[in-house]
């Protein structure tokens, strides 16, 4: 039993070596499989070799990819949260949008703006509207007919002198009034004479009628038709006087006898002469009268208040002027203007001093006045202005009220905007109270002007202000403002020594 035992192991000990075999072919086939790897390698290396090499990135190309990453990583992470979180975000990109745009806006209009310094006169006025007392007298006369005024507005008188003609009809008052002007013609006419006389009165006369045109045109402009229509027969006179003194005519003798025969004419028609209204005293006449001249005299001015006015302003509504009145005579060559301000306004004002009256139905478009009185109102909210005139305006004589403009102040300087004006501060040197120098800072007006491409600050001394304008006085020392610099006008960001590129 044991040998067999032993020749079973025996046979299995022998077949051992047969199940190492397919070992040796495992081994064989790794080896090839090793090759195969090599082999393969080896060829990806040399595609590897053969692949172009990539070009390396840039830092804009990185930092673009790094933006969008981010950007994208935004708008995920802001998807993913609620609506209030998307709201929120909107809200703040909205901002960041519109001060952009505000930036962009404020860079574009960031151009200097400047304004020439020149001489100026600034005058602080106060409007209202006056009203002209004189003492006045009515004339009035029982004669019928039609009047026409035998003197002009404002023209002196004396006592008994004729102040109106009287006719029997408008065409009997026309031929009176034409007649006149024929008689100043042939005047005219014959006066002319003598002109081609003088050898050196072609000059004068150039000169004259020049200076007629330049009249003529302003007059016109201006609407004064009165002196235009005046100066217009100026004009005529001195072109026929030109004809003579140049030898172009000898004279007019063939229209001075036609002026003759029409006045012939209208004399045969109408023979009877005119009646006459004369003036009870000497004075002032004027032809207007509005029933003001009953109710307003010069002695009541020193006590009259704006409700003592308002009652007279009332009464005046109701009076009826008659078709009797010739006119009116006014005794003193002076005359007053009566006006409302508020009390505000009379604070700038002051009793007893000259003031200029801006009057616009003036020739002369103002007059100076005095201020007598300044009587308030129970209220203490209103004041009564009396002024004194000594200057007789006859285009005034018919004009009761006027809008007129008091001239509180006027000054003459650099006119300036106020808003271009700055504040600095600088040093000076003042002695302490022991004896010693010290340096003090004090603070200076001044403006900004362009000096070239450079903003330099000029000091100014405002004399006198009104509304957004100012008036500074001019100064020959260095580093003030001087007339013709370019003063600038949006001084933010502005300073001494900056240097302004592209102005």
């Amino acid at each position: 039993m044991a040998e067999k035992g032993n020749a079973n192991n025996k046979k299995k000990n022998a077949k051992k070596p047969a199940a190492k075999k397919p070992a040796a072919k495992n081994s064989t086939a790794k080896k090839k499989s090793s090759e195969k790897k090599s082999t393969a390698a080896k060829s990806t290396a040399v595609k590897k070799e053969q692949k172009p090499t990539a070009a390396p990135k840039t830092k804009n190309q990185s930092k673009n990819k790094k933006d969008n990453g981010f950007v994208a990583r935004l708008g995920k992470w802001a998807m993913s949260k609620n609506m209030s979180v998307r709201i929120v975000m909107i809200v703040i990109l909205t901002a960041l949008l519109c001060y952009g745009v505000y930036q962009i806006v404020k860079c574009d209009s960031g151009k200097i703006q400047t304004e020439t310094a020149q001489s100026m006169t600034l005058s602080d006025t106060i409007s209202t509207e006056g009203y002209t007392v004189r003492d006045e007298i009515v004339i009035m006369s029982d004669k019928s007919g039609v009047m026409v005024p035998a003197v002009e507005n404002g023209g002196k008188v004396s006592k008994d002198a004729s102040i109106s003609n009287v006719f029997s009809s408008q065409e009997a008052a026309a031929a009176y009034e034409r007649i006149k002007e024929i008689d100043v013609m042939i005047n005219e006419f014959e006066s002319m004479v003598t002109a081609s006389e003088d050898s050196s009165l072609e000059n004068s006369l150039e000169t004259q009628i020049n200076s007629r045109l330049i009249d003529l045109a302003k007059a016109t402009r201006d609407g004064e038709l009165d002196r235009a229509a005046q100066l217009r027969s100026e004009l005529v006179y001195l072109l026929n006087k030109k004809q003579i003194a140049t030898k172009e005519v000898d004279g007019f003798p063939q229209r001075i006898a036609e002026l003759k025969a029409e006045r012939d004419e209208l004399t045969a028609r109408f023979p009877s002469a005119p009646a006459h209204v004369t003036s009870p005293l000497s004075g002032y006449y004027f032809d207007k009268v509005d029933g003001f001249e009953s109710l307003l005299n010069t002695s009541m001015l020193e006590t009259m208040t704006p409700e003592t006015f308002d009652s007279v302003k009332v009464q005046q509504q109701s009076i009826t002027v008659g078709s009797n009145v010739v006119g009116k005579i006014a005794e003193d060559y002076r005359w007053h203007i009566v006006c409302e301000v508020s009390a505000k306004e009379a604070e700038k004002l002051s009793q007893s001093s000259w003031y200029t009256l801006q009057l616009p139905y003036a020739e002369s478009g103002k007059v100076q006045a005095k201020l007598m009185y300044m009587n308030p109102s129970t209220d203490q909210t209103r004041v009564l202005l009396v002024f004194r005139c000594i200057t007789t305006l006859a285009d005034l004589s018919s004009v009761r009220t006027q809008p007129i403009k008091i001239q509180v102040k006027s000054s003459t300087g650099l006119g300036i905007r106020t808003d271009a004006i700055v504040s600095m501060t600088d040093v000076r040197t003042v002695s302490g109270t022991d004896g010693t120098d010290v340096q003090e800072e004090y603070v200076v007006e001044g403006v900004y002007v362009m000096w070239g491409n450079e903003v330099k600050f000029r000091r100014i001394e405002v004399v006198y202000t009104v509304g957004e304008l100012a008036v500074c006085r001019e100064k020959s020392e260095s580093g003030w403002l001087k007339r013709y610099d370019e003063v600038i006008l949006n001084t933010e960001g502005m300073y001494d020594g900056k240097i302004v590129r592209g102005y």
